[in-house]
């Protein structure tokens, strides 16, 4: 017979299960599940031994020896053993057991506790294998690495140290400085003081210290250039400073490469400084040439239009038609050079002029510039659409002069239509951003020839069908530009043209809500202003239908009860938990579907209501069903008064708990065997009451420290004086237990009798009554002391080498058989621009993308088969630099059964873009080694 899930729940939160076997060691009964990836054995093996379910070979000597001391029918405690299923699944089971007798003494079988410490397992290989991995990096990097202890004195360095400095660690270990004869230099060359080297500043500030650059005179007079980082290591437990990871790269060919790359600058500034000159003098002689446009150039004009008037008055009339023409022709040509001229210093005032931002209203600048259009020519019929509310950053005389171009070409190319159909207006692009556009119904042009739109001179249409000199357009396209925004067409010849434009990103500081402007402008109230007064007749029916609609489309129960106890009103919910119609429902009193035990306690609380004692009350009651079964419901009752405080109504609420009361029950009828089995358990149990003070402790005490009955009845956990935990935990914990959920493996730290510090995970399930009320918690308490120690430990090692990777500038990396990063260092993150999250588990192509990926692809082929690869590779970081680094792939080997297969591979790369393409002979082709 196995137990519900509610019998399992204390010990659910541990993983744990108990079991039951006959006298011939068969499972007569297991309960509890485990976790979900490792769970406990299933009923499935009721009916057979432990050994027998048990399809792992290397645990045939385990077993005999086990089957003998069960022959003995003696306790045991605490046997692991690797478990695998007939599935080929694995999982690591410990348990315990005691043997059973009857009245009459005679052997029963047995029965007891066993836990599944699967995860546990798993946790410490996987620190282990991460330590054995991030040391294998470490000995391969190209850049040399020094451990240090808090004193600064160096305990280990790895083989790149020793070639580095020419020492090797039997002569560094134990000094605090590598080469105690070299003076150190700073970058500029002058000695570096001891209170300026890295390793004293990050000691006294506790603070990593960065590509420091740092050099080395050596005695021989060369010097050694190196790129330092230091990075301090803390204590996981004590959190003091436990020592120091320095890296250095050897950067003497880069430095040596800066200083001819500052000859050069020093060069190439003398010719910047000559070259900007001669273009100063160029800009002198380009503004003497613009002046010269305007007014030596329009001085010649300007005469040759006055003779030409004067000319035409003496012109005989007996020279003809044709001499006057000449003479147009001639007034024509001057009037157009005057235009291109003008045009031409209006494109050169534009590259020149700041730009002044301020709020242009757009609705406003074309309602003044089609009224003037308007006013010179009265003659036409115009169609004026604006678009109110317009509002944009931008220069206001720049803006005005796109739209007067904008609208004036509209105007001029409708000209041969009956009726001029001008529209500016707004419109949202596909990105949010806020596109102006003026549209007209005019001739239009071919889109074939959209190229030559905004160019200078560019001209789609004759002088003869629409005069223009060819330049608004071009300096509409500039303004557009100098703005940070886009200008573009869409046309069909006869079916007029549309002119889109956008004002770059500045825009998005004209966040000025375009309704809110107009609506202040004339003077009216924002629209979320309510307007006072109004019909109270019609929000109180509103509120009535808002109540009706909430009462009837409720998910609970909801009834509205007399002052006599008779029901007014009942939802649809209400009906269907009990069984009734609506009709039936309205007939019966509270007295007639509450069961009889509950009726006096109901009507009493109904009188302290009218008596004015309280206002409202809960509690779990017990209903009478239709077909007559019993139904748990917890309630809410409220009295409803009226505006003079007289009672009304009542109005209940009732949630329906009856499954939940048949799952407390048949938790209480399991407790009596629960407490049989704590006794052989590893962890201790306890209970505690509705104020969290503990009531029962049953364990061994070696387990449970100073968890003993005698130690903490009638405390709570926080009371205890040998619990060393942070106000803030507490809280948070408190916070948990007063919403009464269940927690798991909330760890607390204590002194043990000794005065140690140990560990305890601890779990719990909350308990309730019979009526449903909170009563306390129970559950299970573990000692992981050693567990978190070992844990601290290899996590600690891990911290501090995956600290020294973080100090070394080369890309470091390890991947599994998949190609997912399994690990990676912060230099990995800066150069390709991403989140530890957005590497830690994705694949190489993830991370690189395609077109680097299919390159790199070969080399990963060729170390996933078993060789070590070495080639060059350019990558264009994040920051758009251009970098070459010298990859390299070592495979790793898997252990155990696998020893000879390839289950992974470390990479890292250098950075030698300062060494030049091929310094390492490498080449662009991988290198078997």
């Amino acid at each position: 017979m196995s137990l519900n899930r509610r019998e399992s729940a204390p010990s659910g939160p541990q993983s744990d299960w108990h079991w039951e076997t006959d006298r011939d060691h068969r499972f007569t009964r297991i309960s509890g599940s485990g976790h979900q990836e490792n769970p406990s054995p299933t009923q499935e093996c009721i009916g057979q031994t432990p050994w027998e379910t048990d399809c792992n070979l290397g645990n045939k000597t385990l077993w005999v020896r086990h089957r003998a001391r069960l022959a003995r029918h003696e306790a045991f405690f605490n046997l692991e053993y690797e478990r695998e299923d007939r599935q080929g699944g694995r999982s690591v089971l410990r348990i315990s057991g005691a043997p059973v007798f009857g009245a009459a003494g005679e052997f029963m079988g047995y029965r007891g506790v066993g836990a599944d410490i699967t995860a546990h397992r798993q946790a410490d290989a996987a620190l282990r294998t991460s330590e054995a991995r991030l040391r294998a990096i470490v000995s391969a990097l190209a850049e040399g690495v020094l451990l240090g202890d808090a004193d600064g004195r160096i305990l280990d360095c790895n083989a790149s140290a020793e070639r580095i400095y020419g020492r090797t660690l039997a002569q560094m270990k134990g000094q605090h400085f590598a080469t105690p004869n070299w003076t150190m230099l700073n970058e500029d060359g002058s000695p570096m003081l001891e209170t300026e080297r890295p390793s004293f500043m990050a000691r006294h500030s506790e603070l990593p210290q960065l590509d420091k650059v740092v050099g080395y005179s050596r005695p021989d007079g060369s010097t050694l250039w190196t790129l330092v980082n230091v990075q301090p290591l803390f204590d996981a437990q004590s959190g003091a400073m436990s020592g120091f990871a320095t890296s250095l790269t050897d950067i003497t060919k880069r430095k040596n490469a800066e200083q001819e790359i500052v000859r050069l600058n020093m060069a190439l500034e003398s010719r910047v400084l000559r070259r900007t000159a001669q273009l100063a003098l160029a800009n002198k002689e380009l503004e003497a040439f613009s002046y010269s446009v305007a007014h030596d150039l329009r001085s010649p004009l300007s005469t040759i239009d006055g003779f030409c008037t004067l000319l035409a008055k003496v012109v005989p009339p007996e020279s003809g038609e044709k001499a006057r023409r000449y003479l147009e022709r001639i007034k024509a040509g001057v009037q157009r050079m005057g235009e291109l001229t003008d045009g031409l210093l209006s494109l050169a005032k534009l590259s020149r002029s700041s730009l002044k931002w301020s709020t242009v209203n757009i609705s406003e600048e074309a309602a003044k510039i089609i009224r003037q259009w308007t006013e010179r020519e009265p003659w036409r019929p115009v169609l004026a659409t604006i678009e109110p509310g317009m509002l944009a950053r931008a220069d206001s005389s720049l803006l005005r002069e796109v739209l007067e171009n904008l609208i004036a070409n509209a105007w001029k190319f409708s000209s041969r239509n009956e009726r001029t159909e001008i529209t500016v207006g707004s419109e949202a692009s596909s990105d949010g951003k806020v596109v102006y556009f003026v549209q007209d119904k005019g001739a239009g042009f071919d889109m074939a020839y959209s190229g030559k739109l905004f160019g200078t001179f560019e001209r789609l249409h004759s002088p003869e069908e629409f005069p223009g000199s060819g330049i608004g357009l071009a300096t509409v396209n500039r303004i557009i530009t100098r703005h940070g925004g886009k200008i573009w067409a869409q046309s069909a010849p006869g079916e007029g043209s549309i002119f889109r434009f956008t004002l770059g990103t500045d825009e998005n500081h004209a966040a000025v809500n375009a309704d809110d402007a107009l609506q202040s402008s004339l003077g009216m109230p924002p629209a979320s202003v309510s307007p006072q007064g109004g019909d109270t007749g019609v929000a109180a029916t509103l509120s009535e239908q808002q109540f009706s609609y909430a009462f009837e489309h409720a998910p609970i129960g909801m009834a509205l009860i007399g002052l006599d106890s008779r029901r007014l009103r009942v939802n649809n919910a209400f009906c269907k938990m009990l069984g009734y119609s609506e009709s039936e429902m309205l007939s019966r009193t509270v007295h007639d579907i509450t069961h009889p035990d509950d009726v006096e306690w109901d009507v009493l609380q109904r009188a302290r209501a009218l008596a004015g004692e309280i206002e409202s009350y809960q509690w779990e009651k017990r209903y009478i069903h239709k077909d007559g079964h019993i139904l748990w419901g917890q309630i809410t009752c409220s009295l409803v008064r009226d505006a003079d405080r007289r009672p009304l109504h009542f109005i209940t609420q009732m949630q329906d708990t009856t499954e939940r009361k048949k799952a407390e029950q048949a938790l209480r009828h399991s407790e009596e065997r629960f407490r049989i089995l704590t006794g052989l358990s590893s962890d201790w149990f306890w209970e505690q009451d509705k104020d969290f003070r503990f009531v029962q402790v049953s364990g061994k005490p070696a387990n449970t420290v100073k968890f003993v009955q005698q130690d903490v009845t009638g405390l709570a956990r926080w009371e205890l004086e040998h619990l060393q935990m942070s106000e803030s935990a507490w809280l948070v914990h408190k916070a948990q237990l007063e919403r009464h959920e269940e927690f798991h493996d909330f760890e607390l730290t204590l002194l043990d009798n000794h005065g140690e510090l140990r560990y305890e995970s601890i779990s719990g399930v909350p308990v309730f009554d019979a009526s449903g009320a909170f009563a306390g918690y129970r559950g299970t308490g573990r000692d992981t002391t050693e567990l978190r120690r070992m844990t601290d430990a290899l996590r600690t090692s891990e911290l501090q080498l995956r600290d020294i990777t973080d100090t070394v500038p080369a890309l470091i990396a390890y991947l599994d058989a998949e190609q997912r990063f399994a690990f990676h260092n912060r230099a990995y993150e800066e150069v390709f621009g991403l989140s530890h999250d957005q590497i830690h588990g994705k694949t190489m192509l993830d991370v690189m993308g395609a077109e680097l990926y299919e390159r790199v692809a070969p080399q990963v082929t060729e170390v996933l088969a078993g060789y070590p690869v070495a080639y060059q590779r350019a990558h264009k970081t994040a920051r758009g630099a251009q970098r070459l680094f010298l990859v390299k792939y070592f495979p790793r080997y898997g252990d155990g059964e696998q020893h000879s297969k390839v289950i992974g591979f470390y990479s890292i790369a250098t950075d030698i873009t300062q060494l030049g393409p091929d310094t390492s002979g490498a080449g662009s082709k991988p290198v078997h080694y």
